[in-house]
C-alpha cells in the first residue's frame, strides 16, 4: 500500500467498521524522525456525507481533550481534500479479543491476577473519561458506546500502574 494521507503514509489497513477504516501508518519528520501511528478515516462512500464527517470530527475533538495513560492519545485531526482523519497513538501490543481467542484456541485461561489488572485499567480509563470536566468545570458527559474486547489494547510494554 502506498497511499499518503497528509503527512502520514498508510502502511496497511487493520480494520473496517460501520463508518470508518483503521490503518497502521507512519509519520516522517526532520532528521530521520519517524513514528508509527494509527489513522482512522471515514469510509470513502461516506466521505461526502456531512453527518459522518461531523461525527468523526466530534470524536476527534472530544478524544483530544483526554489525557490518561490507559486511553489512546489523539495526535492530529486532519483533512486532505474532502477526507477527514484522526491520527492516534499506536499501541504496540494485542487487542483483548485476539488474546481471548488465542487462549480459547489453546484451551488456556488468562490468570486471575492478569484478568483483574486488565479490567481495573479499563475501569480506570472509563472513570476518567466519565468524570472529565470542561475548562469551566462542566461535565463533558462522555459515555463510551463501543467498549468491546476488540477496543481494549494490551501493550507489550507491560502493566501500567
Amino acid at each position: 500500500m502506498s497511499v499518503t494521507v497528509g503527512k502520514y503514509k498508510l502502511l496497511r489497513r487493520l480494520a473496517v467498521g460501520g463508518m470508518a477504516e483503521i490503518f497502521l501508518a507512519r509519520v516522517h519528520g526532520e532528521a530521520g524522525f519517524h513514528r508509527k501511528v494509527i489513522i482512522k478515516k471515514i469510509l470513502p462512500h461516506y466521505a461526502g456525507e456531512p453527518e459522518f464527517v461531523r461525527r468523526l470530527v466530534d470524536e476527534g475533538l472530544l478524544a483530544a481533550r483526554l489525557s490518561h495513560g490507559n486511553i489512546v492519545q489523539v495526535l492530529d485531526l486532519g483533512r486532505l481534500g474532502p477526507d477527514y482523519f484522526i491520527a492516534m497513538e499506536f499501541v504496540d501490543g494485542v487487542d483483548l479479543r485476539a488474546l481471548l481467542s488465542t487462549a480459547y484456541e489453546r484451551e488456556a485461561t488468562i490468570p486471575a491476577d492478569i484478568s483483574i489488572h486488565i479490567l481495573w485499567q479499563v475501569a480506570r480509563a472509563l472513570a476518567y473519561a466519565h468524570d472529565k470536566k470542561s475548562a469551566r468545570g462542566e461535565s463533558l458527559d462522555i459515555m463510551h458506546r463501543d467498549i468491546s474486547p476488540a477496543n481494549v489494547f494490551i501493550s507489550w510494554e507491560g502493566p501500567s500502574s
